[in-house]
């Protein structure tokens, strides 16, 4: 076949309606310009994902990182309000001193006052008198309800009243309150350990002293509480030997003429002096024998254990002491001399009130409710 030959390219310019091939440069453009808006198109997406976060499944919170920020939002508030309660009270301060009207001024919580301004109750509460007063209560309305109290109670009555009163009067001598003063000093060295026995070793057997230990009841207002009740219910046996000051007022048979506000009478011829002196005496001795009583019933759970060694302390101040001073010789028959209770004890049947006497029974009542506090403690330990 014979070659055609190839046509010459005419240098006329397109015209409009001419039919033309895409050249190679303008594919390569339109692939570049559709890449450009995918890629752009990518971007407008990733932007709307992130301005919309609650479209997404959250993840789950973390338990440390949650605790830290609650700390980091709650200590801030804390402090700063015990620092604006500081800042206020300051300023109250200031204006208290410099004179100016609180009225102002913002009210300081009632609780930081009440703390340290406490009330007439709280300090009360603190002294311990609100626990003793309830545990004397509750000793003495034993007594009442015991028929040990009566027991002592009549057995005391009847030797007093027959021996001290009633026997005086038959022989025809004069009728004083001495005989009664003695004799009931003399009956109290056996009677009072009996109703004191029963005042700790009771709580021993029981085990309710360990329930006492362990409640908000100090250990000397347990002592103190239980030795009020004791003393109580001692002050109540003797009580009735007021009647017998009644009686010898009336059948006094000698009286002297008085005047009283303007009022001519006719006193009997009692020295009632001597008789509230004994009375005195009597009561210092009963408040020595009630608490070398306790400090026996301290001692072990056995009521009757108890009752046997307070009868021995009680001889041994009442007796055995001065029988032992006349038995030895200077300094030692001094000392046992003055711990004899009967030397100090008779100043007072006497009608003196000496000061080293009365001296000598707070100091021995002081002195058994301490070691009895010492006991009671050293349960603790045991």
């Amino acid at each position: 076949m014979s070659e055609e030959p190839k046509r010459p390219r005419s240098s006329r310019s397109r015209q409009p309606g001419d039919s033309q091939k895409p050249s190679a440069g303008d594919g390569a453009a339109r692939r570049r310009n559709r890449r450009n808006s995918r890629a752009r198109n990518r971007d407008a997406a990733a932007r709307a994902n992130q301005a919309t976060p609650a479209e997404q499944s959250p993840a789950p919170p973390d338990p440390a990182t949650s605790a830290a920020r609650e700390r980091a939002v709650t200590a801030p508030a804390a402090e700063a309000g015990e620092a604006e309660l500081a800042v206020e009270a300051s300023r109250a301060e200031r204006r208290r001193k410099e004179g100016a009207a609180p009225a102002t001024a913002r009210p300081v919580p009632a609780v930081a006052d009440d703390a340290a301004h406490p009330g007439v109750y709280d300090r009360l509460w603190a002294t311990g008198l609100p626990n003793v007063g309830a545990i004397a209560r509750r000793e003495l309305g034993a007594y009442f309800v015991s028929p040990i109290g009566y027991v002592v109670a009549a057995v005391l009555v009847l030797p007093v009243s027959f021996l001290g009163y009633l026997a005086r009067i038959g022989q025809g001598l004069p009728v004083t309150m001495d005989p009664i003063f003695g004799l009931i000093a003399l009956l109290m060295v056996f009677f009072t350990p009996l109703y004191t026995m029963r005042l700790l070793a009771e709580e021993r057997r029981t085990g309710t002293l360990e329930v006492l230990l362990t409640s908000p009841v100090r250990d000397w207002e347990l002592v103190v509480g239980k030795w009020l009740g004791g003393f109580g219910f001692y002050l109540a046996t003797i009580a009735f030997t007021v009647l017998y000051v009644v009686l010898l007022s009336i059948y006094t048979p000698t009286h002297y003429p008085a005047s009283v506000l303007g009022l001519h009478l006719e006193l009997p011829t009692v020295d009632y002096g001597r008789i509230v002196a004994g009375y005195i005496g009597v009561g210092l001795v009963g408040a020595a024998w009630v608490a070398l009583g306790l400090f026996a019933s301290s001692l072990t759970s056995n009521q009757i254990i108890a009752a046997v060694v307070g009868v021995g302390l009680l001889l041994a101040f009442q007796y055995l002491f001065g029988t032992l001073a006349t038995f030895l010789v200077s300094p030692y028959s001094d000392f046992f001399d003055y711990l004899n209770a009967a030397n100090h004890a008779a100043s007072f049947s006497a009608g003196r009130l000496v000061p080293k006497d009365a001296i000598y029974f707070v100091t021995l009542t002081a002195g058994a409710l301490f070691l009895t506090t010492r006991v009671i403690e050293s349960r603790k330990w045991r």
